[in-house]
């Protein structure tokens, strides 16, 4: 016997706000000399370079987002990637923002049939500016 909640939780769904970045764009801050161009690079998995007195690092920053348990990084650090703005790393970022194949897999646990794809926030600000 299908309930009214069986019902709601297996129905599809439409994501209406979704956020997709190509995996390779490329480095236009170094091509052009300037800006802060996103771009997408593979975490460094070495400990980073010793801190100096009272410096808080940007991985550490970008902790801070998620003290609250809000957000919780799901795929290993292998498949993650760093988003860097210009020459400074911005945040880490889960490979369904750029990989189709995790972003389907997720599609699928989460019964979403189809997603209105936008792109991040930053990367039209910084276009928005550059006309």
């Amino acid at each position: 016997q299908n309930t009214m909640t069986d019902q709601i939780q297996h129905s599809r769904r439409i994501d209406c706000h979704t956020h997709y970045l190509p995996r390779h764009i490329p480095h236009w801050t170094d091509e052009f000399g300037y800006g802060e161009f996103i771009t997408l690079r593979k975490p460094k998995l070495q400990q980073p370079e010793p801190l100096k007195d009272g410096e808080e690092s940007p991985q550490q920053q970008n902790n801070d987002e998620y003290a609250n348990g809000s957000h919780l990084f799901k795929a290993p650090i292998e498949k993650q990637m760093d988003m860097w703005k210009g020459n400074k790393f911005f945040r880490r970022v889960e490979p369904n923002l750029f990989d189709l194949e995790s972003r389907y897999e997720d599609m699928e646990r989460t019964h979403v049939e189809k997603q209105v794809l936008c792109t991040v926030p930053v990367v039209s600000m910084i276009f928005r500016a550059w006309k």
